[in-house]
């Protein structure tokens, strides 16, 4: 088991920088840096893109490009309780097996609501996959996928 640290410096200029344990810097706090809240969808989105990413290349699909957005739902008063993040996947590769998107995209929606669950949030969540063929025929097949987290 590994054991990994984060660091946090704030500065009299009302900034917090973010650090990782390879010293990658992220300065939090607008209008110079990221808001604390799209942290949480940026984590979100790269921890799901990054399951979608692996199991299609152990399955030997031919994955181009991978595009996620998250639009979240958020209250305006403190604390700021997220009511909705919805993840949109656009997926474009050549000869992409439908299925087995469907299926990455299910394995890290269950990896995700494990994690949320060990931090005591409340989630469900809906699968909805959309798929559509790149009218030039040479050009690689485009699938979009959302899975929406109620929290």
């Amino acid at each position: 088991m590994a054991t990994k640290q984060v660091y946090l410096n704030w500065d009299p200029d009302q900034q917090f920088i973010l650090q990782d344990k390879d010293n990658y810097q992220i300065v939090m706090k607008k209008p110079k840096g990221v808001s604390a809240s799209d942290l949480l969808s940026m984590a979100l989105i790269g921890c799901a893109s990054h399951d979608v990413v692996e199991i299609l290349n152990k399955q030997k699909q031919d994955l181009r490009q991978l595009k996620v957005t998250a639009e979240s739902v958020q209250d305006d008063d403190p604390p700021w309780r997220f009511r909705k993040i919805h993840l949109h996947f656009q997926v474009t590769g050549k000869g992409i097996d439908p299925e087995k998107v469907r299926k990455a995209i299910q394995i890290s929606e269950e990896n995700i609501a494990r994690c949320m669950q060990r931090l005591k949030m409340r989630w469900k969540s809906r699968t909805i996959l959309k798929w559509r063929r790149n009218r030039q025929s040479n050009s690689p097949l485009h699938r979009e996928g959302n899975f929406i987290f109620y929290l």
